[in-house]
């Protein structure tokens, strides 16, 4: 809705001020019920932001975790680190059927 200028007033009838008027508290009405609205939910928020700090606090005052220590390694991880031997260097290494 646009407002006429203030100095337009003047120029105004007395149905038109009256229509102006319950225009401009219809909308007035429609803002309170806006207001009203969010301000329960503002403190609905509130109240939801202030358990949240809550838990926060609680969670910081907890002793911190302990040391994780490595597992030990397991049997194919052992594995893993060793070298294999080596084949001589003279030739092909000796097959399964020559040490029968």
């Amino acid at each position: 809705m646009t407002l006429p200028p203030n100095d337009s007033l003047e120029g105004l009838s007395l149905a038109e001020l009256r229509g102006l008027v319950g225009t401009l508290l219809g909308e007035v009405r429609g803002l309170h019920g806006q207001v009203e609205s969010l301000q329960m939910e503002n403190q609905a928020l509130r109240a939801d932001n202030q358990s949240l700090k809550d838990e926060i606090k609680r969670l910081k005052d907890l002793p911190p975790r302990p040391p994780i220590k490595p597992s030990k390694p397991s049997g194919m991880e052992r594995r893993r680190g060793r070298k294999r031997p080596r084949a001589s260097v003279g030739g092909a290494a000796p097959s399964a059927t020559a040490l029968v």
